[in-house]
């Protein structure tokens, strides 16, 4: 035996097998969790808990703790914008009623509660980011043709302008209409 042979006896042998084992087991959860498997990690910690070292215990425990906080607010928050939240580019972000359903759901679990309305809040504010880029990409484009010549009636044809919000179409076409009744009227005020 290879411990006798070294001069190490088998209570220093077993103490290192138990500890290679231990951090092989904690390895693999860190790894699970690095990879976002939070649910696959506390199953497989909870069928190998008993090789894992005491010490390490606790550390792996507040790991799942956190990633599954994490993991089940990504989820929860998933689940309501899927059912809530826009279904369109064009739709707004219906916060209030996501915020009531995660109470709903989560409500009884503050950590999870607040994971889950950051999730949404994201989302939200991502989604409100794109519309407005869109928007404004939208607009400068109606512009764009205005300047190169196009009439009210091409511009109201055009998809940019059709995607445009109403009260920001009806502000553009007041505009047209003014610039033009003013040009209308220099034209005018030059012949007299």
């Amino acid at each position: 035996m290879l411990f006798r042979s070294n001069g190490l006896g088998a209570e220093y042998v077993r103490q290192k097998t138990a500890q290679a084992r231990s951090d092989t087991h904690v390895g693999v959860i860190d790894r699970m969790l690095a990879n976002g498997q939070d649910m696959a990690a506390k199953t497989y910690f909870d069928k190998v808990k008993p090789d894992i070292a005491g010490d390490d215990i606790a550390k792996v425990e507040r790991l799942l703790v956190v990633a599954n906080t994490e993991g089940q607010g990504l989820r929860g928050a998933g689940e309501i914008w899927s059912s809530m939240g826009p279904k369109s580019d064009t739709d707004p972000v219906n916060i209030d009623s996501m915020r009531n359903e995660a109470e709903k759901r989560y409500g009884s679990d503050p950590k999870i509660y607040k994971a889950v309305m950051d999730q949404i809040k994201d989302r939200a504010n991502l989604h409100n980011a794109a519309q407005r880029e869109r928007s404004e990409g939208n607009e400068a484009a109606v512009w764009d043709a205005k300047n190169k010549g196009a009439s009210l009636a091409t511009i109201m044809k055009m998809p940019e302008y059709l995607s445009l919000p109403g009260s920001k179409r009806e502000q553009i076409k007041d505009s047209i209409i003014d610039r033009g009744y003013t040009l209308m009227q220099r034209g005018r005020a030059e012949q007299a």
